[in-house]
């Protein structure tokens, strides 16, 4: 595994979106409905800004698979992880 890059970011968000698309707790917390794959990208984009900001994005050699690591003594308040959480609110669970 490597660390991926910011240019990394929509082929982790493929990666996770098809490997939590039929998970329970995964739709549980994201609004069902018509465009519920498309809260779940929204909710995997997440979390790679949240890790790439936070914490550590790999990726595998091979490209096929990925792992999100979060620090959480290293979240810091700033406008932008303001922003990435109201953007959550609005589009996974508001719409």
């Amino acid at each position: 595994m490597e660390k991926a890059n910011y240019r990394d970011k929509q082929l982790v968000v493929d990666i996770l979106t098809a490997a939590f698309a039929a998970n329970k707790s995964v739709h549980y917390i994201v609004k069902t409905g018509k465009n519920q794959l498309k809260r779940i990208r929204y909710l995997m984009d997440y979390a790679f800004e949240m890790c790439y900001r936070f914490g550590c994005v790999f990726i595998s050699n091979d490209r096929q698979a990925c792992a999100l690591i979060l620090y959480p003594d290293k979240k810091q308040t700033t406008f932008k992880a303001i922003w990435l959480d109201i953007k959550l609110i609005l589009f996974v669970w508001a719409f």
